[in-house]
């Protein structure tokens, strides 16, 4: 008698996720390189994030809950709700403590240093930094307007940095294999 493996195919495969703010679409953006601008191959990175969103927009839960389990999930949130940071670091963690629940593997991006409320960016940042356990990667500082950024974002090459390097520190764990 043979055994036989089925994949099940009902659910999608693990892959690559962004959640969140304009961070996570940057990183979308650049995680396409000049040799991938053929838009008919499928893309690394699964965005469902929208620029502007806030740590507690009501469409994160139902993101969440879309992405497959074994996914790599990279949550970009705090930048839009710098008037309360320890109530943004705090949903956050509970949106982190979700995504995690659900089997994803969390990363969170650090905001960035900025001149706009620097005084609550930087409490935000440093809430994120004691307070996540999953990994982090700090955005560092935006380039102000005299040095040709918007004092909030990163250059298009940094943000291809970021993509490569998550790409290549984590992968998606693919869903074990059942057998009958």
């Amino acid at each position: 008698m043979k055994i036989f493996e089925i994949v099940t195919t009902t659910n999608p495969q693990p892959g690559y996720y962004l959640i969140g703010d304009s961070h996570a679409n940057g990183l979308s953006v650049g995680s396409v390189t000049a040799a991938d601008h053929d838009f008919t191959k499928p893309k690394t990175w699964n965005n469902l994030a929208v620029t502007g969103m806030h740590v507690n927009d009501s469409r994160i839960t139902t993101q969440l809950n879309s992405i497959p389990s074994g996914s790599v999930v990279v949550i970009s949130l705090g930048q839009n709700d710098l008037t309360n940071p320890k109530n943004t670091a705090a949903q956050l963690a509970k949106i982190v403590s979700t995504s995690q629940q659900l089997g994803h593997q969390p990363i969170v991006l650090v905001p960035t240093q900025g001149p706009t409320m620097s005084m609550q960016r930087d409490q935000l940042r440093e809430l994120i930094k004691s307070t996540i356990t999953v990994p982090l990667i700090d955005l560092g500082v935006a380039p102000t307007k005299q040095q040709g950024g918007d004092g909030v974002h990163l250059p298009f090459g940094k943000y291809l940095s970021i993509a490569k390097d998550i790409e290549a520190r984590y992968k998606p764990k693919i869903a074990s294999v059942k057998k009958l």
